[in-house]
C-alpha cells in the first residue's frame, strides 16, 4: 500500500507498506532508484547499511519488533527485528516496510501535525526515524534487566529451574542481537552527511542514545554470563556438600564394617567366641570408635 504522508514546497514523503513488485518498479522508474536497491527492499535478512547514489541515498535499518519479546524462544534477527528501507534526497523521502511499526507511526504523527518546513527537512525526518528505531530497543533491554534481577533472586534462593536457565540463554541471544543491531545502526549514523548545525546536534544526540543502549546491552550480557557462572558454581557447591556428607557417613562405617567383618568369619578357634560378655564388649568398642571419630571430626571443624 502506497501512501503520501505529506507534501510541502517541493518535498514529499511516501510510505509504502507491504509493497508489490509493481509498486517497487514504479518507485524505481519515478525516482531513478537502482534495481539492486529495490531488490534489497524485498530481502528480509538484510542488516542495517547505507549506500549513496548520484541523486539519492539508500538506508536500511532494523527496529525491534513490537511483540518480539513475548516469544521466549525467538533468537534470530528476523524474529526480533523489523526492517525499514529508506530512500531520501532533498526532494523526497520514501520509507518501505512490510508491516506497520509503532516507531515509524510516531514519526508520521509528529510530522503530519507539524507545519514546520526547515531546510533539509529530509534529514530532520531521517534523524527522527533513526531516533525512534534506536529507542525501540530500550523497552526490550529494560524487560531483560528485570528478568535478570528476578533470576538472580531465584538463584540465591535455590529456586532456579532448568526452564529458567534455558530462558536465560535465549535472553542472552536476544541481547546479543540487540547489541549487534545497535552497533550497525550507529555505524549508519556516522556515515550520514549532515549539512546544518542543528541536524548535527540532533544526530549527536541520537548517537549518544545509541551508545548508552549499546553499553547497557553489553552490561546485561556480562550480567547474564556472571549469573550462569554463579548458577554452575552453586550447583557444584551443592554437589560437593552432598558428597561431603556421604563421605563423613562412610568414614563412620568403615571401622565398624571392619570389626563386623572380622567377627563374621566362621572359624572354629576364634578368640572371644566363648566369652559371656564378648558380644556387648564388641558393641561398646564399636560405640567408642564411633564417638572417637565424631569428636575427631569436630576438632578438625569438619562437622560444620
Amino acid at each position: 500500500m502506497l501512501q503520501k504522508i505529506f507534501e510541502r514546497e517541493g518535498f514529499h514523503w511516501l510510505d509504502i507498506v507491504d509493497p508489490t513488485q509493481e509498486e517497487l518498479d514504479q518507485i524505481a522508474q519515478n525516482y531513478s532508484v537502482t534495481a539492486l536497491a529495490i531488490q534489497d527492499c524485498l530481502e528480509p535478512e538484510h542488516l542495517p547499511k547505507i549506500e549513496k547514489y548520484d541523486e539519492s541515498t539508500f538506508i536500511i535499518v532494523r527496529a525491534f519488533g513490537d511483540k518480539a519479546f513475548e516469544d521466549p524462544t525467538a533468537d534470530t534477527v528476523q524474529d526480533l527485528t523489523r526492517k525499514v528501507a529508506v530512500f531520501y534526497s532533498p526532494k523526497f523521502l520514501i520509507t518501505i516496510h512490510r508491516k506497520e511499526m509503532s516507531c515509524l507511526s510516531a514519526v508520521k504523527e509528529k510530522w503530519t501535525k507539524s507545519r514546520a518546513h526547515p531546510k533539509d527537512i529530509h534529514l530532520y525526518i531521517l534523524v527522527d526515524l533513526l531516533t525512534e528505531v534506536i529507542w525501540s530497543y530500550e523497552p526490550a533491554l529494560e524487560k531483560a534487566e528485570n528478568f535478570i534481577d528476578d533470576f538472580e533472586t531465584k538463584i540465591f534462593k535455590r529456586q532456579a529451574q532448568p526452564d529458567l536457565i534455558e530462558e536465560l540463554y535465549f535472553l542472552k541471544r536476544k541481547i546479543s542481537i540487540i547489541k549487534k543491531m545497535l552497533r550497525r545502526i550507529l555505524d549508519v549514523s556516522h556515515k550520514l552527511e549532515l549539512t546544518t548545525k542543528h541536524t548535527e546536534q540532533l544526530i549527536q544526540s541520537l548517537r549518544e542514545d545509541g551508545d548508552r543502549l549499546f553499553f547497557f546491552s553489553d552490561q546485561l550480557m556480562e550480567s547474564i554470563d556472571n549469573l550462569l557462572s554463579v548458577n554452575i558454581s552453586l550447583g557444584t557447591q551443592h554437589t560437593n556438600d552432598t558428597v561431603r556428607v556421604l563421605t563423613l557417613f562412610s568414614v563412620y562405617f568403615m571401622p565398624l564394617t571392619f570389626i563386623v567383618g572380622v567377627y563374621g568369619m566362621n572359624f572354629k578357634y576364634m578368640p572371644e567366641l566363648e566369652e559371656k560378655w564378648g558380644y556387648p564388649a564388641v558393641l561398646i568398642f564399636m560405640a567408642i570408635v564411633t564417638l572417637s571419630i565424631y569428636f575427631w571430626f569436630r576438632r578438625k571443624g569438619w562437622m560444620k
